[in-house]
């Protein structure tokens, strides 16, 4: 087989109007915005106002990373499509995490998903799960930015550091001067530009594989590459090596959707944009359903993808691993201004990633923490517009710097940037024992929880170095069981000190069980009626 050379794309001079128009586009939106915007709930919840069908396009933009959009087609590519059964099997437990969580949050005035929790515990409560959330969005950011600069600097030849910093003060600036409106006003375009990406690269390797559909797929299910593994016996034993099994599908189809909708205030906080929680219902569903075909066209890039590199032409698999497959293709095969089509694409995909979560660690931030700790009653905390962006800024520096140190980090870093994401995921899973206890159990009580909180959150830290990374590669067992004990610790915690500090607080409007007013489709906030009335 003859060795080929991995080239960065060149350039030309649609490519590069591509990328400046998507640039403009976004940053004329944030000045626009700004100059309507009055108060804090203008800048983080875009004035409960959006429309539904623009709620719905930012969550779905949301859903996309830099990363997704190029590790989608990777594993694809190599191991099959057999993990996009999980994002089938979310639609069904989708209805589960509406029913459970979502209209808590539109019973009162709620600016983030932690409110909740002081309502239903206390103080310390709310404040640990703040700093749950802040601390694993800001590295997440960072992770973001970071894995980000690899794929451009594989692709284009940026340096790493010009894509951090470049591109991350571009998005901090947008962000922190147009606030949630101008980041869902820019998520849909960035949607309909990652749409388009997907759809170019898929037809234009339909094309050059002269075949149909059909033909792809029967090709990649003769290979192992589709769905074969649900027929055998050993995916339904339970195995902990395993890299995917039916109890990683349950658990994995079960837990996004119940944290997505609970601990998340990425999400919850796009969802209390909108004008009522009918809508944001809507929203959630159909986000679930038009995902799954969008989607799906990116993992049957991957499968394309090895049709064609197996069958029209070769490749050098040990210089073009499954990472780098997506963009040796763009690279080689498609004609401008596709390149810049696609790089305006992926730029969408990272920026549509960290604006948002830069925007609701910044809400996070000043409701949970410097409002409710009475800060902005001192005589310099006056100026809240003003505060409100200095928190957007500085927590997008933070990520920025971040990422620089996991760049200076070494290359070493480079092939465990997934694990030690999925290292601070295991934070989420112990957050959101909190609010399933809380939706549930009437008599789980502030201080089981809160020791439930900080032991299961240390555990959650801790665990992995000695149950992962200390442990020879052929003897790891999957990371994403490594992140469970933390979940059961905190579970286990709190339910048992419950029975020695049970609740005593007035629990109305704040379980399933204690229900007495229930939130109108229409309303956005406060407007509600007697239930059978």
């Amino acid at each position: 087989m003859e060795k080929q050379v991995y080239d960065i794309v060149s350039m030309r001079f649609w490519d590069w109007l591509a990328i400046i128009m998507l640039l403009l586009v976004l940053i004329t939106v944030a000045v626009i915005v700004k100059s309507k915007q009055k108060g804090k709930e203008d800048f983080f919840l875009a004035g409960r106002s959006m429309n539904i069908m623009l709620v719905l396009c930012s969550m779905f933009a949301g859903l996309f990373s830099t990363i997704t959009f190029v590790s989608v087609p990777g594993e694809a590519y190599q191991h099959g499509l057999m993990f996009f059964t999980i994002n089938i099997g979310m639609i069904f437990f989708i209805p589960l995490a509406i029913w459970l969580f979502l209209r808590f949050f539109f019973l009162t005035e709620t600016f983030t998903a932690y409110e909740y929790l002081e309502r239903r515990y206390n103080l310390p409560v709310r404040l640990t799960g703040a700093f749950f959330y802040v601390l694993v969005r800001l590295f997440y950011a960072g992770i973001v930015f970071y894995s980000g600069s690899k794929v451009f600097e594989s692709l284009l030849g940026w340096h790493p550091l010009v894509t951090i910093l470049g591109i991350g003060f571009f998005t901090i600036i947008y962000t922190a001067t147009g606030g949630m409106k101008a980041i869902i006003i820019n998520d849909t375009i960035q949607c309909f530009i990652i749409i388009i990406g997907i759809i170019a690269i898929f037809s234009k390797l339909i094309s050059l594989s002269d075949t149909s559909v059909f033909q792809i797929y029967n090709y990649a299910r003769d290979n192992g590459h589709t769905f074969g593994g649900l027929l055998k016996a050993e995916f339904y034993q339970l195995r902990f090596y395993d890299r995917y099994n039916f109890w990683l599908f349950m658990y994995s189809v079960i837990t996004i959707p119940l944290v997505s909708l609970s601990a998340d205030q990425s999400i919850v906080q796009k969802l209390l944009s909108s004008k009522g929680y009918g809508g944001a219902k809507k929203a959630v569903f159909l986000n679930s359903i038009i995902s799954i075909p969008i989607v799906g066209m990116l993992w049957f890039v991957g499968i394309a993808l090895f049709y064609y590199y197996n069958n029209i032409k070769t490749i050098d698999t040990s210089v073009i691993t499954s990472d780098k497959i997506l963009g040796y293709f763009i690279n080689t095969e498609l004609p401008t201004p596709l390149p810049g089509l696609i790089t305006a694409a992926l730029l969408a995909a990272l920026m549509s990633t960290i604006d948002s979560t830069v925007n609701c660690i910044a809400n996070v931030s000043y409701i949970d923490g410097f409002v409710r700790l009475g800060f902005n009653k001192k005589k310099y905390f006056k100026r809240e517009m003003l505060v409100c962006r200095s928190i957007s800024i500085l927590a997008g520096i933070t990520s920025v710097i971040i990422a620089v140190f996991l760049h200076l980090g070494g290359k070493g870093i480079v092939s465990s940037i997934y694990e030690i994401s999925a290292l601070w995921t295991g934070l989420w899973g112990v957050l959101f024992v909190a609010f399933f206890l809380g939706v549930l159990v009437p008599r789980v009580a502030g201080m089981p929880i809160l020791i439930g909180l900080i032991v299961g959150g240390i555990t959650s830290l801790v665990l992995p170095f000695f149950l992962y990374y200390n442990i020879p590669v052929e003897n790891r067992i999957c990371f994403s069981w490594v992140t469970v004990p933390g979940c059961i610790v905190a579970l286990i915690l709190a339910l048992v000190l419950s029975y020695f500090w049970p609740n005593k607080k007035n629990l109305d409007n704040l379980t399933l069980w204690t229900l007495k007013k229930k939130v109108t489709k229409k309303s956005s906030v406060c407007e509600m009626s007697r239930t059978g009335q």
